[in-house]
């Protein structure tokens, strides 16, 4: 047992100091702890469909291009999430007037009344995630994120 943690040591494949794994672990506890929230509630939506319905609340028609880059999803996950709001009545994708390719993805009055259900169960969950971290804590924490993900794009 001895040999191997100091073999692990050797070729530093310990995860203890890995960022990317604590990110990971903490966007997978999000998830599902927003999940449950949402499903407790009973709000019949998932985080990836929140996530799509929070850029539709401010954006008036937004192609599913610009989505799937909001919301950091492929094309096929994007697509499949946005059915699934269409059968919901959630949201609905009309042609473009000025790019007759391309799909604008639009919130319905009941997706926008559902997401105003949502938003507080988010804004909790948040709430809760943060609890014991100062306001300047969360903002280093956000602005040290950034600098992840920027860093993490400029492969």
């Amino acid at each position: 047992m001895q040999t191997n943690t100091i073999m692990r040591k050797e070729n530093n494949t310990s995860v203890t100091g890995f960022v990317p794994h604590h990110i990971a672990l903490a966007c997978n506890s999000l998830r599902k702890g927003f999940a449950a929230a949402l499903k407790a509630k009973g709000i019949d939506l998932t985080p990836t469909q929140f996530a799509v319905l929070v850029k539709l609340n401010i954006s008036e028609g937004i192609t599913q291009k610009a989505l799937t880059a909001y919301a950091l999803l492929n094309g096929a996950t994007i697509s499949r999430t946005i059915d699934q709001l269409e059968r919901k009545e959630l949201a609905v994708r009309k042609r473009s007037e000025n790019d007759h390719r391309a799909n604008l993805v639009f919130i319905t009055d009941k997706g926008r009344k559902l997401f105003m259900e949502a938003f507080p169960v988010a804004r909790a969950r948040t709430n809760n995630s943060t609890k014991g971290l100062s306001k300047d804590e969360i903002g280093e924490l956000i602005r040290l994120l950034k600098i992840v993900k920027t860093n993490s794009e400029n492969r």
